[in-house]
């Protein structure tokens, strides 16, 4: 396999996946080189961690996404009731609130306006009127030595290697500074420096991107 120049892969997640079939790639695949898991014996968390200005008003809840910089409508149900109540409870008018969470992106509906993605709150962990969200953007282009790498705003990405060969799939954060990748059976970790603007594969190998 092609991979272990890519990414480094950290297989002891436990996580819930759900595996999207008869797909075909009209692309080349770039793949890491690491001994991976089938998705048949692994289980993949599908909440992740999300963090942002949220503002709720007029039964309208929206989150201002910190790594991306984009307005993410909030779905009203599940945890979102606990936040709602949190939020309610600081009277802040309907100004926005830095505030954190654990959820998944859904779809929204044919008929529904807006961005193409919704979050679905699972956990509501925190506001806090007195944070910021700070410089925390994750989007743009990153280079490494031999490969190039778009973080999308839609929490697409795409990597490309020298030799023309191509990765592409999803993005997420699992934790504040941790950022996941996931491209069919495969989910690779690798660690978020804000200050430096790099990401780090979260071992030993000196693989660094560092944003352009």
């Amino acid at each position: 396999m092609i991979m272990k120049k890519l990414f480094y892969v950290i297989l002891p997640i436990v996580v819930l996946m759900v595996s999207s079939c008869g797909q075909k790639k009209n692309e080349k695949s770039a793949q890491i080189q690491y001994d991976t898991i089938p998705a048949t014996q692994i289980t993949i968390a599908m909440e992740y961690y999300f963090e942002g200005n949220f503002s709720y008003l007029a039964d309208a809840a929206v989150l201002k996404e910190s790594s991306t910089g984009v307005n993410l409508p909030v779905v009203i149900d599940g945890a979102f009731l606990d936040a709602e109540k949190a939020y309610t409870d600081l009277k802040s008018g309907g100004k926005p609130v830095f505030g954190q969470f654990r959820g998944i992106l859904k779809q929204k509906g044919a008929e529904e306006e807006g961005n193409d993605n919704q979050l679905f709150i699972t956990q509501f962990i925190d506001f806090n009127p007195q944070a910021k969200s700070g410089d925390k953007l994750l989007t743009g282009e990153y280079q490494a030595v031999d490969q190039a790498l778009s973080l999308n705003s839609d929490h697409t990405y795409k990597l490309m290697a020298k030799d023309g060969e191509t990765e592409s799939g999803k993005w997420y954060l699992s934790a504040e500074d941790v950022l996941v990748f996931v491209s069919g059976d495969r989910h690779t970790l690798m660690n978020v420096d804000y200050d430096k603007k790099e990401l780090r594969a979260k071992d030993d190998t000196p693989l660094v991107f560092k944003r352009r």
